[in-house]
Order: structure tokens, then sequence, then C-alpha cells
């Protein structure tokens, strides 16, 4: 009878490892999917390019950010909670750690729209600069106040030397001459979420904050204008999360709010919500994103289901995500629609 025990003993630590009664699930269900078929299926893309011959994966990080190279959609960052940065330039077959960066959480990544090898990262009250391809980074902004982290990034593509900061505590900082120094541009008095410029015209700027609202300039920064009062029939319509815009208009943009999916085709003046599968409210959307060559084409994630539709929201297909996380983040190449990619996180 002891021996059976010691042998069952040794077994369980062989296989489980110590602590065997203890089974982690969903450890590594975490990183970046992928689909080639417009989110029917997903594929995990978590190989990390190593040194050493034994394969090493990021399957266990939760991503905080994630964006395309503006020029190149092979190319992606992500950021994460408390490994730092990584980037693929195949399409997330393959990922390569960005080093000489501390391995806090990435709250926003910007690159350069005409130049690659200038890449802007925010970690915690810092934002870091490479001039290089990643290789080198010098701090070209530091919070006095450590409890207060930049939220997020934005480059104004007319005039790639002026960098906006988004910052926790409502400040909206600006950079003139690609962030060797900063001012103040506006204070919202609450936490900034996104920051977004009108790709036609990069003198309309809209930012969302976490309790003010939304806001827009159409003078580059000199005036601005609380959107509340058009949103006033969609309740939770002026919390709004995520803000893309549609190129094929002037002046669209699509949010994703505690109401829901809302469009805007006339700068904030009127706004129409897209039909979903239940009520408005009733379900917490994490992330969505529409195909840049034809936004009747629309993604959105709740806590287990991914959502699609290809006529504008009269119907809708869903489909379980891969993961037990939650699909924070929803990129959808530009030069190839079909392909998908979905960053995931755990929910806290």
């Amino acid at each position: 009878m002891k021996k059976t025990i010691i042998f069952l003993a040794l077994f369980s630590f062989l296989f489980f490892g110590a602590g065997c009664v203890k089974v982690r699930v969903g450890t590594f269900d975490g990183g970046v999917y992928k689909s080639t078929n417009k989110g029917s299926n997903w594929q995990q893309k978590v190989d990390l390019l190593a040194i050493s011959s034994q394969p090493k994966k990021i399957a266990s990080v939760n991503i905080t950010a994630m964006v395309f190279d503006p020029q190149d959609s092979k190319t992606i960052y992500i950021g994460t909670e408390n490994r730092g940065a990584f980037v693929t330039f195949d399409e997330a077959n393959s990922w390569q750690e960005i080093r000489n960066l501390p391995r806090g959480k990435v709250t926003a990544i910007a690159v350069h729209p005409f130049a690659k090898h200038i890449v802007y990262i925010a970690i915690g009250e810092r934002i870091f600069k490479s001039s290089d391809c990643c290789r080198t980074w010098k701090t070209v902004y530091l919070e006095n106040q450590p409890d207060i982290e930049i939220t997020t990034l934005a480059i104004d593509r007319a005039d790639p030397k002026k960098v906006l900061a988004g910052l926790s505590d409502g400040r909206l900082i600006r950079s003139m001459n690609s962030g060797s120094s900063w001012s103040i541009l506006k204070d919202f008095h609450s936490s900034i979420k996104q920051i977004l410029f009108n790709p036609h015209n990069t003198g309309i700027i809209y930012v969302s904050t976490k309790n003010a609202g939304l806001w827009k300039t159409t003078n580059g920064g000199a005036d601005w204008k609380n959107l509340d009062e058009s949103l006033k029939n969609f309740s939770g319509g002026r919390n709004v999360k995520k803000m893309i815009f549609d190129r094929n208009r002037s002046d669209s943009i699509i949010t994703l709010s505690s109401y829901g999916i809302l469009r805007t085709d006339n700068g904030g003046k009127d706004w129409t919500s897209y039909k979903l599968l239940y009520k408005p409210g009733k379900i917490k959307i994490y992330s969505f994103a529409i195909n840049p060559q034809n936004s009747q084409e629309i993604y959105y994630t709740t806590e287990k289901t991914f959502y699609r539709t290809s006529n504008g929201g009269l119907d809708w297909q869903p489909k379980s995500l891969p993961t037990k996380r939650a699909g924070k983040f929803i990129l959808v190449d530009p030069n190839n629609p079909s392909n998908i990619y979905l960053g995931v996180a755990k929910e806290k």
C-alpha cells in the first residue's frame, strides 16, 4: 500500500508538477489569433523567434495594445500587460520581442505613417521613441506623477511631427517636433480613451473620455465642442470606448459605446444605431472593427462570441471565440480583408 502511494505521488509530480491538485485552465490561450476567412475559423499565432533551439511562445500574455504598421499590414505591433512589446513582420507567423524597453504594461503604440523605422510606445508614465526600427529607445516624455499613465497616442498623418498623447488625468498634450517638447492642448478632467484624426482633414480631431463624453475640434485644438447633446437619445452613447473613421466619407465615424454601436455621417450632428441581436446596453462589447474597404462589414466581440455582418447590421452571424479570454482588439487587414487578427486578454 505504501509503495502504491509513493508511486502515485511520483507519477503526479512528473506529469503535473508540484501542487498537482491545481490545474490551471486557460493559461496558454492568450496572445493573438488569426483568421483567414473573416472569422469563420481561428488559429492561435504565438510563436516567438528565439536564438535557442527550444521553441518559445507568447501564449500566456494579455494584449493591451495592437496596431498595424500603416505602410505594411504584414507588420503588427502588440503591447502586453507585463511582458513589454512584440512585433511581427510576417502576418503573425512569428513574433519578436522588442528589447531595451521596460517590461511593464504597454498602454499605447503609434507608428509613423510614412517612416516605419519611427515608433512610439507608451509604458506607464513614459513615452518611448525609436528612430532605428526598435533597436534603441529614448524617453521623450516622462510624467512627474507616477500614478498618472499615458493612455493613448496618435500621429497627425498630414504632419507626422505632430504627436498627441492622452493622459489618465484628462490632459491632452501635443508635441510639434516629434516628441522633443510637449505642451497642453486641452484638459478634459477625465481619463482620455482615444484620439482620432480625420484622415481627410487632420484639423478635425475627436477625443473620447471616460466620464466627460465625446469631444471634437475642427481647427486643430484651438476650440472644442462636446457632442453629448447629439447623443442624448442613446443611453450610454456618450461613453465611447472606441472610434473608427469611415474613409469612404468626409467626416464619418463609427463608435463603440455603452449603448452599442453608433454611426454619424455628418461629423457628430446626427447619429444612428446599428441593430444588434440584443437590446442596447444589455451586453458588454469588448472590441469592434470594420473592413477598411467596405464599411458594411463590421465585427465585434462579447465575452464569448465573435459577431460579423456583411450588410451593415441587417443581420449578424455569431461565432464562438477561440479562447476563454476576452477579445480586446480586432484588426482587419486593409490589403486583404479576409485576414482578421484578434488580440485577447483575461477580463478582470
